[in-house]
């Protein structure tokens, strides 16, 4: 997220012939947005948006010019809904999956396949899992990654994980506000624990 990661992305690649970007980095800032540091609250959106737009754009335009390669953002099923208690964390997720989206109808005429994945908890460091969720939704890293690598070049957009397929049928049934309700029941569950 620094202002100057290009320089140094630039420097360590630049005998490497990229083919395959994931964009994995990424953290969440819980609890009211409000009592949240802005400082805080400024780093999620470099790491979580501009980082991986830096990226896409950098070693896009080789993948392009070769006419061969792949993207992958991890987005989230919490770009789907505006969450309270992650608010911020949501915001930056729809952002990741709308523009590995467009990148994909962008890029795949030149032959560079694009993929949002979209994963609900995963068990990995980034978050706790603890409570009722983690008995119900918590997904092991293996098979999120197996699922993308299959998915990608086949389709622009996954799902891991048939309940957050279902929560993320539900947004285009249910209103907004009742998704985002629901969505911030789970996670105010998670940051008091």
């Amino acid at each position: 997220g620094a202002e100057d990661m290009l320089d140094t992305v630039r420097e360590r690649t630049q005998d490497i012939e990229v083919g395959l970007l994931i964009n994995n980095a990424g953290f969440t800032n819980s609890g009211d947005f409000l009592d949240n540091s802005l400082e805080q609250e400024l780093l999620l959106l470099h790491v979580n948006c501009r980082a991986a737009m830096v990226l896409a754009h950098h070693f896009g335009q080789g993948m392009r010019e070769r006419g061969r390669g792949g993207m992958i953002f991890s987005a989230s099923i919490a770009g789907y809904a505006g969450i309270p208690y992650w608010g911020q964390y949501s915001a930056s997720k729809a952002y990741d999956l709308i523009l590995a989206e467009a990148l994909a109808g962008e890029l795949g005429q030149h032959g560079v396949d694009v993929l949002a994945l979209c994963p609900g908890a995963t068990r990995t460091e980034f978050e706790s899992y603890e409570g009722w969720i983690a008995r119900l939704m918590v997904a092991e890293p293996a098979g999120v990654v197996r699922q993308a690598l299959s998915k990608l070049g086949r389709r622009h957009t996954t799902v891991a994980g048939l309940l957050n397929l279902v929560n993320v049928l539900a947004t285009r049934l249910l209103p907004r506000r009742v998704h985002s309700w629901l969505f911030g029941i789970v996670i105010r569950d998670m940051v008091k624990h």
